[in-house]
């Protein structure tokens, strides 16, 4: 509840003017003007509901909104227009949303990096492997290869040592000299 309050005043034709108005009401404060119809006990306030502190997030002035009592004293109508309070509210949600917003997208986009980090990995691994089994089979053929040549050059050795020796057997006895016997190798 409001205490004592000080404000300038007027009297003119049984209407009461009083304004510059403010009232503090605790958390909040209410400043505007006030007049009473003092013939036909009528009432008109008009002001501003002014929050003493912003809510943690908010921009701007403290929230606020225009509070007003019209009609006769015993049972004047309230108006309200919340359209400040509501634009920051609206302001504010709109900005957790958009934080909200800017984690979950650097969520996803950690998220695909990790995943193209692993299907990076994954295609290394395989090209390595191709490569060692590339390598692994041009090993193979080359051995093969020797083992073919090898194979070829003692058929080889072999046919020619065939022919040397059915070309001797052809000769005369007399045209084979006698081949000394090889001596044993260690």
């Amino acid at each position: 509840m409001a205490g004592p309050v000080t404000t300038p005043a007027s009297l003119v034709g049984g209407s009461l003017r009083a304004g510059p108005l403010t009232l503090a009401l605790g958390a909040a404060r209410w400043s505007g003007t006030l007049g009473i119809d003092l013939r036909d006990a009528r009432l008109d306030a008009r002001g501003t509901l002014v929050a003493g502190q912003a809510p943690k997030g908010w921009s701007g002035a403290n929230p606020s909104i225009q509070l007003g009592f019209a009609g006769p004293i015993r049972n004047p109508e309230r108006s309200v227009d919340a359209g400040p309070v509501t634009n920051g509210l609206a302001a504010l949600v709109l900005q957790r949303e958009l934080e909200k917003i800017e984690l979950f997208e650097a969520d996803q986009s950690e998220r695909l990096r990790r995943r193209a980090r692993i299907e990076m990995d994954k295609a290394r691994a395989l090209a390595i492997k191709a490569a060692a089994d590339k390598l692994a089979a041009e090993e193979a053929a080359r051995q093969a290869r020797l083992r073919a040549q090898q194979a070829a050059d003692e058929a080889a050795r072999e046919a020619q040592a065939r022919e040397t020796e059915a070309a001797r057997r052809q000769l005369p006895p007399e045209a084979n000299p006698p081949q000394p016997e090889a001596a044993p190798q260690p």
